[in-house]
């Protein structure tokens, strides 16, 4: 079998490629990148790894493989059916969208002599989109369908050209979830009051979307979210990658992969790359889910952003969801102990998270019990002016005042 080989470029300068040979895969990175100082992250996976050396892989590396649209998803259709990229070929898939990944990463196949294979031009920006199929090369990880896109200065949807960053997230929704653009953009505010940095979230209707083809809409309703992306920054391209990318799961695997969905390792881990203040924000997070009733912040609803190339933070709150409305009996993807559903977890279950990842400080607790104050304060102040219907406000306030670990944070 012939070896195929990706060209990669972090924030537009080359570090290396990876070599695709069958299921085996390499990643051989240049010695200037390896060697330079501070060096910029391309991901936590890789960092614990002698980089000086090709590293060879079995199978394909998660890293990559969680850069694409999932398994399902409308943009994994959208390649399979127009394009005759299966969802198996991660080579042509990541070749094919490879200029616009999620982060700061450029993905450009290379042909066997070793030139760049890859001649598409790049219109300029603000460029019409030509008629006929939409020509979607963009990747956005997630099941629900998402586009990314630009707003034009009338507030209308704009697809960008082949090759160009999309500044917006653009998520449909189908009808199995009743209002969920809605709700989503109503959680996120919310979390904006409470403190968190949240991005700039709208809503629209079908109207402003006359760039999208008709047939993306069947089954979808007629609200649409939109979310700026904080790995975009005017024409900048701001790197991150997921916790799925960092722990070295699969995306198929972001339920299941064991004690990688254990929340003690996953905090743990994360002390370990953000250091024991900045983790405090994790275990912030963690108790704005459980309070709206969140149970789906698995591996690939937590990223690491690289403001400063070589130093990760915490992205930005996004996917906050309160699964409770249409899921009430939903386990959290990232297991708590004793794996109780949403409604049932409480203090000592975090305490114990606390306790073994070695931060059960007076300090920190003094801190989750005074965000459970802004949450509380926040929800009785805006809760009613969200644009919530009245039956999902009452089921999320039900919840929000009668969950363990808010009572007994509230109660001290």
């Amino acid at each position: 079998m012939t070896t195929r080989a990706l060209q990669l470029a972090l924030a537009g300068k080359n570090i290396g490629r990876v070599f695709v040979d069958g299921a085996r895969w390499k990643l051989d990175l240049q010695r200037d990148y390896v060697d330079s100082t501070p060096r910029p992250v391309l991901g936590q996976a890789f960092e614990d790894l002698d980089l000086r050396v090709a590293r060879d892989f079995r199978e394909a590396i998660p890293f990559f493989v969680n850069m694409l649209p999932e398994n399902g998803s409308l943009l994994s259709r959208w390649l399979s059916h127009h394009h005759q990229l299966g969802e198996a070929d991660f080579f042509g898939r990541l070749a094919f969208v490879g200029l616009d990944l999620p982060g700061a990463l450029t993905i450009t196949s290379v042909d066997h002599e070793g030139a760049l294979a890859d001649g598409r031009p790049v219109a300029p920006r603000g460029a019409p989109i030509a008629s006929g199929p939409l020509d979607i090369r963009m990747s956005l990880a997630g099941m629900q369908p998402k586009l990314s896109v630009d707003l034009s200065a009338d507030h209308k949807v704009v697809v960008p050209a082949s090759g160009l960053n999309g500044r917006w997230i653009l998520k449909l929704a189908s009808n199995r979830y009743p209002d969920l653009p809605r709700v989503e953009h109503a959680m996120m505010s919310l979390a904006r009051s409470v403190g968190f940095e949240v991005p700039e979230t709208r809503l629209a209707t079908r109207e402003a979307l006359s760039a999208i083809p008709g047939s993306m809409f069947e089954g979808m309703q007629s609200e649409v979210y939109l979310c700026r992306r904080f790995d975009r920054e005017d024409e900048a391209r701001i790197h991150q990658e997921d916790l799925a990318q960092a722990l070295s799961v699969m995306p198929l695997n972001k339920y299941t992969e064991g004690q990688k969905h254990d929340l003690v390792y996953v905090a743990k881990k994360l002390k370990a790359i953000l250091g024991p203040e900045k983790v405090v924000t994790f275990f912030e997070r963690l108790i704005f889910d459980v309070a709206i009733g969140n149970a789906d912040a698995h591996l690939k609803n937590w990223s690491l952003l690289y403001r400063v190339p070589h130093q990760p933070e915490l992205a930005p709150c996004y996917d906050l969801v309160p699964t409770i409305l249409w899921l009430p009996q939903q386990v959290p993807a990232l297991d708590w102990p004793g794996k109780p559903v949403t409604a049932r977890i409480d203090f000592a279950a975090l305490e114990k998270v606390l306790q073994q990842c070695k931060l059960a400080r007076p300090d920190v607790i003094a801190r989750l019990r005074e965000l459970a104050v802004r949450i509380d304060a926040a929800w009785g102040a805006t809760g009613r002016s969200l644009g919530l219907s009245t039956a999902m406000h009452a089921t999320i306030d039900a919840h929000l005042r009668g969950v363990p670990l808010m009572k007994q944070l509230l109660n001290g």
